[in-house]
């Protein structure tokens, strides 16, 4: 696209409503001073509105002040991380379906299956502090309270939301966060808006908008889960068109994954993410960078959630990957990465019999680094689980994408 393109794109995106005296002008079309002020107006508006544009990846969103990861070019990663996965909650990771090629259905988790098809990706320094307690060493408080208050007030501004009442969450309120040795930390920030709805912003940077469009309904996209549909199609571009200055998505890529209804929520979700030429920037879009429109039956956007990694990262550079045979060998040989407990591996082992389906996915919430891994499916052991009759149970299992040669702590005889 052409700068004199993209200045044209980013000025349609310009709100009429922040440049009131442009409609004054026109209403005494026989002053020209009015006329040119007006215009002037407009002019300088767009300069200051077009900046981010041009300098930010994620231009007019609320995370415009805090994305400072340093990724202005692509580099070689030469500092060896650490590999190791911290799992927030003690429940085990894994899917439950009638047969094997069910997993299909989840297909669209991942941008890649294989490091073949490209030999590097970045890594990511969490550069948030981290705790010393907690599971694993500890989970990262990321952004200070006053970045979450900033992001908050543009997340406001940007929709259109008068707030009411602003809240502190701690650790001890949120989902799951039942962790007494932390419990008073800050999990977050929300602001209850005259109108019910409410925004909370987390200390990982994540956005959650709920019940913000009761009044615009999207039916179709619940009752037909599909973004082929020709009039699902139009409604996704209605959606990005209405929101666009809410993600900061220029070249939007939309995607399902099967989740059925959200038991907590009863909705469908909607992935929506930059479209990249390059394919290592398409997988970190994907992973990384995004936003999810949780539809309700009655076709209304129940919760949107915008999550941005790079506001509480710093890059390091790209890692050269290994190749899924080559996880699939560290797999077998206990190299991994699990929430599952062992005695639901069958006969405590993992045999490639049992290995179902792999792809390469990034971990980042409450990790130190951001950096991809090798995600395996494997059957576990059904019997010595609550797993409804005629169905299979595979657990998630992570093996490192990147050369162990960079990886400080990693070795076969991980303890999980």
């Amino acid at each position: 696209m052409k700068k004199n393109e993209k200045l044209l794109d980013a000025i349609s995106l310009v709100d009429s409503s922040l440049i009131p005296e442009l409609e004054n002008a026109y209403e005494k079309p026989h002053r020209k001073w009015p006329v040119l002020l007006g215009a002037l107006i407009v002019v300088v508006a767009a300069f200051f509105l077009l900046i981010p544009y041009f300098v930010n990846k994620y231009p007019f969103s609320p995370y415009v002040h805090i994305v400072t990861n340093g990724e202005t070019s692509v580099r070689e990663g030469i500092d060896a991380f650490t590999s190791k996965v911290w799992f927030r909650e003690y429940t085990m990771e894994g899917v439950s379906v009638a047969k094997t090629s069910d997993l299909d259905m989840f297909e669209n988790d991942a941008v890649i299956v294989d490091a073949t098809a490209i030999t590097r990706l970045p890594v990511y320094r969490n550069i948030g502090k981290l705790t010393t307690k907690g599971l694993n060493g500890g989970t990262s408080l990321c952004l200070s309270e006053e970045d979450i208050n900033l992001a908050l007030e543009k997340t406001l501004a940007i929709i259109g939301k008068k707030e009411a009442e602003r809240r502190l969450i701690y650790v001890e309120d949120a989902p799951g966060g039942n962790y007494d040795s932390f419990s008073e930390e800050i999990e977050g920030i929300k602001a209850i808006c005259k109108d019910e709805s409410s925004v909370t912003v987390n200390r990982n940077g994540a956005i959650y908008i709920y019940d913000t469009a009761k009044e615009v309904t999207y039916a179709g996209l619940y009752n037909n889960y599909s973004i082929s549909d020709p009039d699902n199609v139009k409604m996704l571009e209605e959606i990005y068109k209405r929101y666009a200055v809410l993600t900061g998505i220029r070249n939007p890529k939309w995607y399902l994954t099967y989740e059925g209804d959200n038991n907590n929520l009863g909705v469908k979700n909607y992935y929506l993410y930059e479209d990249a030429d390059e394919l290592r920037d398409e997988v970190v879009n994907h992973d990384l960078r995004y936003a999810v429109f949780s539809i309700e039956k009655d076709g209304s956007i129940k919760r949107i959630s915008i999550y941005n990694d790079d506001c509480i990262s710093e890059y390091m550079g790209d890692y050269p990957l290994i190749t899924v045979n080559e996880a699939r060998e560290l797999l077998k040989a206990g190299g991994y990465y699990t929430s599952v407990q062992k005695k639901y591996i069958k006969e405590g082992i993992v045999s490639d019999k049992d290995i179902a389906k792999a792809d390469i996915v990034y971990l980042a919430w409450g990790q130190k680094f951001s950096q991809p891994y090798y995600r395996f499916y494997v059957e576990l052991d059904s019997a010595k689980m609550d797993t409804v009759t005629g169905f299979k149970t595979y657990g998630i299992f992570y093996v490192p994408a990147v050369s162990s040669a960079y990886l400080r702590d990693y070795n076969v005889a991980i303890e999980n």
